[in-house]
């Protein structure tokens, strides 16, 4: 076989095999990926939505949804609070974020629910202060001990109780009514927010609609 024919050949093969290897690893994987996510949207609607009994999701255009809490076992209850999910470019990944809101949109919560930004930068949008030592927490391995809840993220957490018209950014530390952006992470604290927008606009949407 002449070498015009036998590199080609070999590359074609390589090529051929490694698409045949990602096939079968995304079919391995997609379920529990799916699962993965609707585990970690129930976890996070329990987080950001204010008490209530029950939820129901209703349908949005382009495979999205909004979720409305009821204080009721069902859609008779009064409405309580809306989440939806929102979406914006960051730096190195796209940034999904579940936010929470109150009837009159104040926000009661948001929750990082997909990134994959740079360590140390980035990733502090989602990143929560230990709640013990490392030396504690090597002995609660050898312990039977309840996994304790740690706290939410500082970062997250200055979107408490902020109305949509608040969310804007700042180099100022701890400020009344902006959100105090990441130090080197400006990029990634702006899609946060912009994310952040874009669930209130839907939440707005459905509720034009309804």
């Amino acid at each position: 076989m002449g070498e015009r024919i036998k590199y080609p050949l070999v590359i074609t093969l390589i090529c051929l095999v490694s698409a045949a290897g990602l096939a079968l690893t995304f079919a391995a994987t997609r379920d529990r990926i799916a699962e993965s996510r609707e585990r970690d949207l129930v976890q996070g609607l329990q987080r950001v939505l204010p008490e209530h009994e029950s939820v129901a999701e209703e349908e949005m255009p382009d495979d999205q949804a909004v979720y409305v809490a009821y204080s009721g076992p069902d859609e008779t209850g009064d409405r309580v609070g809306y989440a939806a999910v929102g979406e914006a470019q960051g730096y190195a990944s796209t940034i999904r974020v579940l936010v929470g809101v109150r009837p009159d949109l104040e926000i009661v919560a948001i929750t990082i629910l997909e990134m994959a930004e740079t360590p140390g930068l980035g990733e502090q949008a989602r990143e929560r202060p230990p709640t013990k030592s490392i030396w504690r927490a090597i002995g609660d391995l050898f312990r039977d001990v309840e996994p304790e809840e740690r706290p939410e993220a500082p970062f997250q957490k200055q979107f408490r109780g902020k109305s949509p018209e608040h969310l804007q950014l700042t180099d100022e530390p701890d400020p009344d009514d902006a959100i105090s952006q990441l130090t080197g992470a400006t990029i990634t604290s702006r899609s946060v927010v912009d994310a952040t927008r874009r669930a209130i606009d839907l939440i707005r949407e459905y509720r034009e609609r309804d």
